[in-house]
Order: structure tokens, then sequence, then C-alpha cells
């Protein structure tokens, strides 16, 4: 019998990075499928493989919205992980900002992050992480809908083995060992920005702008801290001790790496 084909929906600007190399050392190179968001087609990277190479894959992972499994007829277990909304959207901007391939670049630098949530230059601000779970990427901007976030929940809760948060970053990916069956995955973060908004374009119109474009993200977020709160009790003595483990061996690896 087949393994569950893993799928980690790597929502922008959700650590996803760091998770991807932390889940490329759980399995062998041929067990891994990570997609390319340049591509028009989003699952490109899994629909074009023969039969056996699909027959060989543990994960598939990449930025793509929910509904990968549709062209699978194996079983899946969904992962993903969310990011409380205001601190996403402000990374989501940083990003823009430094990245000169981007649509928006040119904009991000222009109007500054102000200017660019007052524009509503993105979709990517506005309830980003629903778009993802929903599928609804082509939403005009401020249409998401309450419709939209039932149907998120309903997946996240019926689809998602582990739905992890950024901010507990190695509880989230201590609970995604147990679910998934992994080692312990001991891990040096990737894709860090070093250069900060400053302090100074984090007026309170702007993050009470961001909090009224992202009030449907707010409560996709509230249900994954209550997800994760229960997990955590069920989980049991093992998890603490696990977490003292990861908090000595990720110490031990940033010293060898410094």
């Amino acid at each position: 019998m087949s393994h569950p084909l893993i799928i980690f929906m790597h929502i922008p600007k959700t650590a996803g990075r760091t998770l991807r190399a932390i889940i490329r050392r759980q399995y062998r190179p041929e067990e891994v499928c990570t997609t390319n968001r340049q591509d028009p087609d989003p699952y490109q990277a899994f629909t074009r493989l023969t039969a056996a190479e699909q027959a060989r894959l543990r994960v598939v992972q990449g930025h793509f919205a929910y509904g990968l499994h549709e062209h699978t007829d194996r079983p899946v277990l969904y992962v993903t992980m969310l990011r409380q909304p205001a601190a996403r959207a402000i990374s989501y901007y940083r990003f823009i900002r430094d990245n000169p391939h981007h649509t928006h670049h040119a904009a991000a630098n222009a109007l500054g992050l102000a200017g660019f949530v007052r524009e509503r230059v993105s979709k990517g601000i506005d309830n980003g992480q629903l778009r993802y779970l929903a599928a609804a990427e082509d939403a005009p901007f401020g249409e998401c809908t309450e419709e939209m976030l039932a149907l998120a929940l309903q997946r996240l809760e019926e689809r998602f083995i582990a739905v992890g948060l950024v901010e507990a970053f190695d509880d989230s990916i201590l609970l995604m060992r147990q679910a998934l069956g992994w080692r312990l995955p001991v891990y040096k973060p990737v894709n860090v920005s070093k250069h900060q908004v400053r302090r100074e374009e984090l007026s309170e119109e702007v993050l009470e702008a961001l909090a009224a474009y992202n009030q449907l993200d707010q409560r996709l977020y509230d249900y994954a801290c209550r997800r994760l709160a229960a997990a955590k009790q069920a989980a049991g003595w093992r998890f603490a001790w696990d977490r003292r483990r990861l908090a000595w061996m990720n110490q031990v690896l940033a010293w060898r790496t410094s």
C-alpha cells in the first residue's frame, strides 16, 4: 500500500522556506517535489511527472492554493503554516520592496508601506492566507467573504493533518513530527530578512488598515491558535521532552555553522 501524499501548501511569508528545508531532510530527494512559483500552472511540477515518478513521491510542496489533491488518486495529508495577519502583510510588503523582479516592486519603493497599504496595491495584503485556503486568489481586493472563511475553516478542520504557526514554530514542527512520523526536525532558519521595515512606517493608521483588510485572516489565525494549544495539551510529556531536545540541538547547530 502506498503512503499518503503529503501536500505542504506554502502560503507566502509564513516561514515556509525553513519548513521546506526541514521536509527535504526527512525524505530522499526523489520523494519530494517542489513546485516552481514561476510556472503558469502552479501544479505543473507535479502533474508533468510520469505515473512512476508520482508514485515515488512522499511530499509535494510549494506556493499553490488548495486543490492539488484533485490531481491524484492517492490519499493526501495537507499541511500548512499560518502567521499573525498584520505581521505577514508587512513581511509580504518588505519582500516586494526588496525584490526587483516583482510586479509591484516599483510601487512598493515609491509609496512606502503606508502608501502601499492605502493604495491597496496588492491583494496579498488583503486576507492573503484565506485566499490560498479558499482557492480564491482572484477575488478582487476587499471582496473576501464570510462564505470563503467558512470554506477555509472547513478545509482546515477536515483536510489538514497539521496547521502550524510562525509565532510557535518549534511547537508546530514538533506536532508535525508526531503526526507524520518525522525524525527530530533540527533546523537553521532560512530566508530571514535583514532589512526590517522602519518603526516610523508602522503608524496607527497603517496598522488599523491592515487589521481591517485582514479580519477574516485573523479569524483563521485564531482558529489555528486554539487548535495548536489543544494539540500541545494532548501530546503529553513526550512533547515537552522533545521541545527541550530540539532547543538544545538547534543551539548546537547554530554554534557549528556560525
